[in-house]
C-alpha cells in the first residue's frame, strides 16, 4: 500500500497565545466570528468549569473571584525562607490530680457503670447517651449529658475540694519553652506565555496504552494466548519453525509466527504458500482477506473496531480522518457500536488465540510524533522609563486608553520548548472531577445534584471526547531567563555541573532586564517531531484571550508591568512606635523574655453607634479621649478622657507616647477632614449630610454587618449595640525583590550591570489598593 503521511498541513493548525491552560483552551474553542463579549463569556465559563467554581458565578463576588483566579494562574512561586521566630511558654501535660474531667475528657465516661443510687435525672440533649454516668469519690454522683455541660447532682465538701485542687494543679503545672519558626511570604514571578496548537497531529503512542480496555489499562497476554495457527488452513508449525539460536526464548518464536499470520499484507503470500491448487487458493485467500478486513478495515487501521455494517458515508469520513492522524476515527457513540459488532464477529474467527493489544500492532505510515516547538517572539516594553500610563484596575494594572506605541526597549527572543498535553488534560480532568462531585451529590439524597441525568450523560460523553483531543501546548520556556541575561538550553536554566551532581549558580551572559510592561508577539514557530521532521506553524492568525488582547493588533498579547525577578509584597505588623518613613521592627511574640517582644498594637478604638462617638484607649486599656460631635455646630471635636492630666482643650496628640502617636493621628485626621469639609464647598443638600466621624462609624457598622451580621464573634449583647473594640495596628507595606544570591556575579562587569538594573527598577512606583469597599467578602 502507498505510504500515508500523518503530518497535518499548516492550514489545519490553529494557534493561541495566552498565559495558562484555561486562556489558550478558551481561545481555541471560541469561533473566529464571535464578538468580544461572546469570547469573554466563553473564557469565563471555561475557567469557572476547570476551577470547579461554576456555582460561584451567580454569587455577588463570583466574577471577581474568577478574574482573580485567572490572574493568579499566570504566576508561580518559590519559598521565601524564614521570617523569624516566636517563643512561647507551653505547659507540660503531667496528668491530672483528681477532680472532675469535662470537655474533651468527657468521652472517658462513655462506658462507665451506671450509678446505683437514685439521682435527679438531667434533661438529656439530642446527643445524649444512655447510661453515661460516673461516680466521683464516695458521696457525689454526676450525670453527663453529652455535648452539654455536666450537671452536678450532689457534691460533698470533699469532692468540691478535689475539684479545686485539680484546677490549681493545672495552673501550676511545669512549663517549657517552645520556639515557632514563622515562614516568610513566598516570592512570586510571572510564568512564560503559553502557546497552544490545535490540529497538530498529537501522537497517542505515549500515555494511551489502555485505549482499548474499559479500565484504560494495557492488555497483556500469556504465551499460550499468542496466535500461531489458522484453524483448517495453517498449522502451528507451518511457518517459522525455528529462529536458529538456542539463546532465544521459545516465546519469541511464537511471536514471530504471529507476526507472519496476523499481518494483513501477507494474505496473498500465505495463500500461495499453503494452497497448491488454484481452486482452493481463491477460497483460502478470500477467508484470509476477510479476517484482515475485519481487524484492520480498508485502510489498515487497527483500532479494535470494524467497518462491517457501517454506512458508506461514515466509512469514507472515518478513512479521511485516519489519514489526517485523528485519534478517534469515528464518533464516540458509533465507535462503541462498531466495537460491539467487532466482538461478535470475532466469535467466528479462525485465528486461534487472542489478538494483540492496539499498541502491539501499528499499520505502517510515515511517522509524525511532534515533540518540540521552536519559537521566536518579539518582546516590546522592556525597562520602560515610567509606568505613568498604567493605572490600577480592579485586578491588575491596565492602560485606560490603548496606546499604539509601547515605551521601552524591544528585543527578539528564540528558543525551543517541549510540547505537552497539559491543556487537554486540564479540561478532561475538570469534567471527570465535576462528574465525581455530581455523583457524590446525587448519593446524598435530598435535591440531588446540580443537573439532570440527561446533562450528566452529555458531560460523560464530553469527557470521553476530550480525553484525547488534538491540542498540544508549550510554554515559552527560557523567555524570562533570557530577559534576565542568564544562559538557557532548550528552555532550561543551566545549574548542573559537568559531573551532573553539583548545582552551581548560573553566570549572566548579557545585561538583565528586570521590568517589562508592553506586549509579546509570536513572530515565527515550527513543530519538530521525534524523527527530525518539521512543520511551519502559521503565526498570521494567532488568537489571544480577550482580556489579554491588544486593540487593533490581533495576535499580540498585552503584558501589564511585570518584575522578571521573584518578588513579593510584604504587609507586616511592626513596632507601634515606628515613625512614618522609617524601617520598623517586625512584630513578634516572646513569652520567655518579654522585653524582646515587639507589640504592633498602638491602642484600641471603641465605636459608640448610639451616641455617635469614638472612644480611644491605650494598649493597657486606659482611656485617652473621645471623638464626638459638638452640640451646637455638629462639628467633630476631641475631649480628653476624664481623670487624665492635661488641659480640657488639649488636642488629640497631647501627652501621647511614641507608641500612641498613631491613635492621635487618626483622631486629628478626622477633625481636620471635618473642618476642611465645612470651610470648603457646602455640603450637597441632596446628599448625605454627615461628618467625617459619622462616615467612619457608618463604614465600621457596614463592615460589621457584612462580615458578622449577628455579632457571633462577641458574647455580650451590648457589643451589638455599642460596638466592639478595634485594634489599631502599625504595619508597613513593602515590595521586595529576591536578592541575586542564586546568580554568579563574580564578574565585576556583570555585577555592576545587576547593581545598576536593581537601582533602576527601584525608582518605579507601583500603585496599591488594600481592600475593596465594593466587595462583600473584603
Amino acid at each position: 500500500t502507498p505510504a500515508i503521511d500523518n503530518r497535518p498541513s499548516a492550514d489545519q493548525l490553529r494557534v493561541a497565545l495566552g498565559q495558562h491552560d484555561d486562556d489558550v483552551l478558551a481561545a481555541l474553542a471560541t469561533s473566529a466570528t464571535a464578538s468580544a463579549d461572546e469570547r469573554r463569556s466563553t473564557e469565563r465559563l471555561l475557567a469557572a468549569f476547570t476551577s470547579q467554581k461554576m456555582n460561584r458565578l451567580a454569587a455577588p463576588n463570583g466574577v471577581v473571584e474568577l478574574e482573580e483566579l485567572e490572574h493568579s494562574a499566570a504566576f508561580s512561586s518559590i519559598p521565601g525562607g524564614s521570617a523569624g521566630t516566636d517563643r512561647y511558654m507551653q505547659r507540660v501535660q503531667t496528668g491530672g490530680v483528681g477532680g472532675l474531667d469535662i470537655g474533651r475528657n468527657a468521652a472517658l465516661f462513655a462506658d462507665t457503670t451506671p450509678i446505683t443510687k437514685a439521682a435527679t435525672p438531667a434533661t438529656p440533649s439530642r446527643h445524649a447517651r444512655p447510661g453515661a454516668q460516673q461516680r466521683i469519690g464516695n458521696s457525689a454522683e454526676v450525670m453527663i449529658a453529652w455535648n452539654d455541660r455536666p450537671t452536678l447532682v450532689k457534691a460533698a465538701e470533699l469532692t468540691v475540694h478535689e475539684i479545686a485542687r485539680s484546677r490549681v494543679g493545672d495552673v501550676l503545672a511545669p512549663t517549657e519553652a517552645r520556639v515557632v519558626d514563622r515562614p516568610a511570604a513566598r516570592f512570586t514571578f510571572p510564568d512564560e506565555p503559553l502557546v497552544a496548537i490545535r490540529g497538530a497531529g498529537r501522537s497517542l503512542r505515549h500515555g494511551n496504552d489502555g485505549r482499548s480496555s474499559a479500565d484504560n489499562k494495557l492488555s497483556c497476554r500469556w504465551p499460550t494466548h499468542v496466535i500461531t495457527e489458522v484453524s483448517g488452513i495453517i498449522a502451528p508449525t507451518r511457518f517459522v519453525a525455528s529462529l536458529g539460536n538456542g539463546a532465544i526464548p521459545p516465546e519469541i518464536t511464537t511471536l514471530a509466527r504471529e507476526a507472519v499470520l496476523h499481518d494483513p499484507y501477507h494474505d496473498r503470500w500465505l495463500t500461495d504458500a499453503v494452497s497448491p491448487s488454484p481452486a482452493a487458493r481463491t477460497a483460502v485467500f478470500n477467508r484470509l482477506r476477510a479476517e484482515s478486513v475485519m481487524r484492520f478495515g480498508a485502510d489498515g487501521t487497527y483500532d479494535g473496531t470494524t467497518q462491517a455494517f457501517l454506512p458508506t458515508a461514515l466509512r469514507q469520513r472515518a478513512s479521511r480522518r485516519r489519514r489526517l492522524g485523528a485519534p478517534q476515527p469515528i464518533e464516540p457513540g458509533l465507535r462503541v457500536q462498531q466495537a460491539a459488532v467487532f466482538d461478535e464477529l470475532m466469535k467466528f474467527s479462525l485465528f486461534r488465540g487472542i489478538d494483540p493489544d492496539l499498541v502491539g500492532v501499528t499499520a505502517w505510515s510515515q511517522p509524525w510524533v511532534p515533540m518540540w516547538l521552536e519559537w521566536e517572539v518579539a518582546v516590546d516594553g522592556l525597562d520602560p522609563p515610567s509606568l505613568e500610563s498604567w493605572q490600577l484596575g480592579q485586578i491588575d494594572l491596565q492602560r485606560p486608553v490603548p496606546a499604539g506605541a509601547v515605551e521601552g526597549e524591544s528585543v527578539v527572543l528564540r528558543g525551543r520548548a517541549l510540547l505537552t498535553t497539559g491543556a487537554a488534560s486540564t479540561l478532561h480532568d475538570a469534567v471527570i472531577d465535576w462528574l465525581k462531585a455530581e455523583d457524590a451529590r446525587d448519593a446524598t439524597g435530598g435535591d440531588g445534584g446540580e443537573v439532570d441525568e440527561t446533562t450528566e450523560t452529555k458531560l460523560r460523553t464530553l469527557a470521553t471526547a476530550v480525553e484525547h483531543i488534538d491540542v498540544v501546548t508549550a510554554a515559552l520556556d527560557g523567555m524570562r531567563h533570557q530577559l534576565l541575561g542568564l544562559p538557557v538550553s532548550d528552555g532550561l536554566r543551566r545549574v548542573v555541573d559537568v559531573d551532573g551532581t553539583t548545582l552551581t549558580p548560573p553566570a549572566p551572559i548579557a545585561e538583565p532586564d528586570l521590568l517589562m510592561a508592553g506586549r509579546v508577539t509570536l513572530t515565527r514557530a515550527r513543530l519538530l517531531d521525534a524523527f527530525g521532521r518539521t512543520l511551519d506553524v502559521p503565526v498570521n492568525a494567532v488568537v489571544v484571550p480577550t482580556r489579554a488582547g491588544v486593540p487593533d493588533q490581533p495576535g499580540t498579547m498585552a503584558v501589564p508591568p511585570r518584575l522578571m525577578r521573584p518578588a513579593r509584597w510584604q504587609f507586616r505588623p511592626v513596632s507601634s512606635g515606628t515613625l512614618v518613613g522609617s524601617e520598623g521592627i517586625e512584630g513578634r511574640v516572646d513569652q520567655i523574655e518579654p522585653a524582646l517582644q515587639v507589640n504592633p498594637v498602638a491602642g484600641f478604638l471603641l465605636p459608640d453607634h448610639l451616641d455617635e462617638s469614638l472612644e480611644v484607649f491605650a494598649v493597657d486599656g486606659s482611656p485617652i479621649g473621645e471623638l464626638l460631635h459638638e452640640s451646637v455646630s455638629g462639628g467633630v471635636m476631641w475631649e480628653i478622657a476624664a481623670g487624665r492630666s492635661g488641659p480640657a482643650d488639649s488636642g488629640p496628640n497631647f501627652g501621647l507616647t511614641p507608641e500612641q502617636v498613631a491613635l492621635g493621628g487618626i483622631a486629628a485626621g478626622l477633625i481636620a477632614a471635618d473642618a476642611a469639609a465645612r470651610s470648603g464647598t457646602p455640603i450637597d443638600p441632596d446628599g448625605p449630610d454627615e461628618s467625617a466621624l459619622s462616615a467612619l462609624l457608618r463604614a465600621i457598622d457596614t463592615t460589621l454587618w457584612t462580615v458578622d451580621t449577628f455579632s457571633t464573634l462577641g458574647g455580650e449583647h451590648v457589643a451589638g449595640l455599642v460596638g466592639r473594640p478595634i485594634a489599631v495596628v502599625r504595619a508597613q507595606l513593602r515590595l521586595e525583590l529576591q536578592p541575586p544570591d542564586d546568580i554568579d556575579l563574580s564578574d565585576p562587569v556583570r555585577a555592576g550591570e545587576w547593581a545598576a538594573a536593581l537601582q533602576e527598577v527601584a525608582r518605579h512606583g507601583f500603585p496599591v489598593r488594600i481592600g475593596e469597599l465594593t466587595r462583600t467578602d473584603d
